[in-house]
């Protein structure tokens, strides 16, 4: 059985609107809790069908009866030729349906035993015969709409529904007063279904738009590290041809008889030991590490206390930069990512001082570095260092 009957408050029975549910369609009790609200409403009684052949006789006049994705008569001869065609429908009463619950029923002019009803758009939605309303297209497979679009059914087919009339206990002003009701309920559910819509499609736009950002600053992070590790080869060169170009003079200063400059390695130890910042020097695996003592910066007027640092400068010309005592998750300054400084328009000056074994002065260039915070290019704020008290 797949009739779904519904009891008015009004009929001669005393007992409250009844619902006898004999199918299984998972629309049932979304549509059947709409038919109640008509039929205590009205004081009429209600039956719902869901045809699985999509074909369903016109039934007496005991009740009003609503027939889902149904026509009055087999939409097909035999089974095999077609009676009325099937269309695709993908809007109805202006709401679009998913592409694939879009079937509805065109019926022909010569075909007709009721009244055809159509929304504002000109499509088919409703056939009324007798006490019978045909939905004429899939309303069950509209989800968490189907409700509100058996409602609009509803107002468009019972105000043209004679039956009504005599099944419903109400005097006839009354009955058009219930009538105009139940159609500002479906305007007033309409307005609360399109604002929660709107609220939810907000909320995934939001989302969409926080992961798309989330990829782009990834992506972001992949490449700026790529030509971090392309300019730290740049400097690299930089130094090689550098140190090449100081051996070519040094052997053209031999063949015209003048002596190379003595070395002044000791010197530039020395010197980078005595720089005020600079806690401890050692001699690194393939350089030279300094020690900072905790270093500060000024930002808009304010300073902040960034921490010890360990400076690596290697003969090849790397330098690597790591903070002792106040990391800041991967940053160890602001300028500073995973040990490896963006040094900017200073690179190739610092190249350049390696190269020509200049590393009291590079020293002082990269000590200046770290005690400088500038928002144009800083990796992080340097807000997330604590600030020192005036």
């Amino acid at each position: 059985m797949d009739q779904l009957q519904v009891k008015a408050q009004g009929s001669p029975s005393p007992e409250t609107p009844r619902v006898s549910v004999a199918d299984a369609a998972p629309a049932s009790e979304a549509l059947r809790a709409v038919l109640e609200t008509y039929a205590r409403a009205l004081e009429a009684p209600f039956a719902l069908h869901l045809p699985p052949q999509h074909h369903r006789a016109p039934q007496p006049a005991v009740a009003v009866h609503v027939h889902c994705h149904a026509m009055p008569r087999r939409p097909s001869l035999f089974g095999v030729w077609p009676r009325v065609p099937i269309i695709r429908l993908p809007f109805a009463f202006g709401y679009p349906l998913p592409a694939s619950v879009t079937s509805g029923f065109a019926p022909r002019p010569g075909l007709r035993r009721g009244r055809i009803l159509a929304d504002a758009e000109g499509q088919a939605m409703v056939e009324v015969v007798g006490a019978n309303l045909y939905v004429l297209w899939d309303l069950p497979a509209q989800g968490d709409l189907a409700p509100l679009l058996l409602r609009r059914c509803l107002d468009l087919g019972l105000a043209t529904c004679a039956a009504l009339g005599r099944l419903s206990t109400l005097p006839p002003p009354a009955r058009a007063g219930a009538l105009a009701a139940l159609a500002r309920e479906t305007a007033e559910a309409e307005a609360a279904w399109q604002a929660r819509r709107r609220d939810e499609g907000r909320l995934r736009f939001q989302a969409a738009c926080s992961d798309r950002l989330q990829d782009e600053a990834r992506r972001l992070e992949r490449e700026i590290d790529e030509a971090e590790h392309a300019l730290e080869e740049y400097g690299r060169r930089i130094t090689t041809e550098t140190r090449a170009l100081a051996e070519r003079q040094r052997r053209l200063r031999a063949l015209q008889g003048l002596p190379p400059e003595p070395a002044s390695t000791l010197r530039e130890f020395d010197r980078i030991r005595d720089l005020p910042e600079v806690r401890q020097v050692d001699v690194a695996d393939g350089g030279i590490a300094l020690i900072t003592h905790p270093l500060e910066a000024e930002c808009d007027g304010r300073r902040y206390r960034l921490g010890a640092f360990r400076v690596e400068i290697l003969f090849e010309g790397e330098v690597r930069i790591t903070n002792l005592t106040d990391p800041r998750g991967l940053y160890d300054h602001p300028h500073v990512r995973q040990a490896r400084p963006c040094l900017g328009n200073i690179r190739e000056g610092v190249a350049k001082l390696i190269g020509e074994f200049e590393f009291a002065a590079a020293a002082q260039v990269l000590v200046d570095f770290l005690q400088t915070a500038n928002p144009q290019d800083w990796r992080i704020p340097v807000f997330y260092w604590p600030q020192v008290d005036a």
